[in-house]
């Protein structure tokens, strides 16, 4: 039998959490036994471009200009059109597809072109919508689900909000955790914390909140400025505010009113992160819904304790008061206080960053490979 061939579809390649994995799967894969190959959309964003990154790794990158992330039944027409002769023209074994719109259309491609396909959830889509839009949205997942050989979702929960809507049935399901290059991130000792933060210009005295990912409304990022600035009530701070976003403007008008400007160091877009995290004291998340954060897992993995809103896979990647603080979504004031506990208290810092370390390690990037590779063997060789 010769190599399975498998096509990984995504809307976007910006700088993100869905992108991250499938640039490892594509190419931490046995490449004896794989051969991965990606399809992505043109759009780009203030969140940077991946795109550079996959060609380094020699991942081979087909951008098909009608793969939108908005609804535009004339591209959506023709993007499915073209993704259904892609699929078939390149003897795929395999379709795996990831957000969203890449999942419906991708998903309708690979059945036009007889290939199984299998749907990776990053968070379902209809997580961050009510009314009409949740319904649209559960829906379509509902109906791309039946040519689906298979759903792989990051979370547990993920399984649980799926069968709730009525997507799909328990067998189809697989948990296979996003997972992180550990190798990247380890323990960061003294040394390392200092130089990182003389690097940043934070002072060896100084308390530091810090955040990674995108500004955006399912990151809360206005939530997070009044967390910072509720927990600067009990000592001066410097907030590290790294990523961008369409809410940026907004997220630094929010800065300025709350009188944060002057303490905030905005790094913008870094991919070196292992670099700026150990210069953290806490690491703080206040998204309104999630998939699974990688930055929290790298946050953990070099050591910082984090204070987090417990949401999705939030919620399962932390368990409150042994591997980091949780507080409901949407209560700046309660990760506020989360904040200030983990500085006020070096007991729980040291005792939750101990336990952190350990868990973060079910989210290695290795075991994620090797889950996606049992996956695959079993779908196409069911239908072989």
């Amino acid at each position: 039998m010769g190599k399975i061939r498998v096509l990984h579809i995504i809307t976007r390649l910006i700088v993100g959490g869905a992108q991250e994995m499938v640039l490892l799967a594509a190419r931490g894969v046995d490449s004896h036994r794989f051969e991965c190959h990606v399809v992505a959309g043109p759009e780009t964003g203030p969140e940077g471009s991946m795109q550079d990154e996959f060609h380094a790794a020699g991942v081979r990158v087909t951008i098909e200009p009608d793969l939108c992330r908005e609804m535009s039944p004339l591209r959506d027409w023709r993007a499915t059109r073209a993704l259904s002769r892609l699929i078939g023209d390149g003897g795929y074994s395999l379709v795996h597809t990831h957000t969203a719109k890449a999942g419906i259309l991708g998903r309708e491609a690979a059945r036009r072109a007889g290939v199984p396909a299998v749907h990776h959830v990053h968070g379902w889509s209809f997580s961050g919508f009510r009314g009409w839009r949740r319904r649209v949205f559960a829906a379509l997942e509902r109906r791309a689900a039946r040519s689906s050989a298979a759903l792989a979702v990051v979370t547990d929960r993920d399984i649980r909000k799926g069968l709730d809507a009525g997507i799909g049935h328990i067998e189809q399901y697989r948990l296979i955790r996003a997972g992180v290059d550990l190798s990247r991130f380890p323990l960061a000792g003294p040394e390392e914390r200092r130089a990182a933060r003389a690097r940043l210009g934070i002072a060896p005295d100084e308390f530091c909140v810090g955040y990674v990912g995108r500004l955006a409304p399912q990151k809360a990022p206005l939530d997070l400025v009044r967390a910072v600035a509720a927990a600067r009530q009990h000592g001066q701070l410097r907030f590290l505010l790294v990523g961008d976003g369409p809410m940026r403007a907004e997220t630094e008008r929010a800065l300025h009113a709350a009188r944060l400007t002057d303490s905030t160091i905005q790094l913008g877009l870094r991919r070196d992160i292992e670099a700026v995290l150990p210069a953290c004291d806490v690491f703080a998340s206040a998204s309104l819904w999630e998939g699974l954060p990688r930055a929290l897992i790298e946050a953990m993995a070099v050591g910082v304790p984090v204070a987090a809103t417990a949401v999705d896979g939030v919620a399962e990647l932390i368990v409150n008061r042994e591997t980091g603080l949780l507080v409901p979504p949407g209560d700046p004031e309660a990760l506020g206080r989360a904040i200030t506990e983990l500085r006020e208290d070096p007991g729980l810092r040291d005792m939750v960053v101990a336990g952190a370390r350990v868990a973060c390690e079910e989210y290695s990037a290795i075991e994620m490979v090797r889950r996606l590779e049992a996956l695959y063997d079993d779908v196409v060789g069911g239908t072989g």
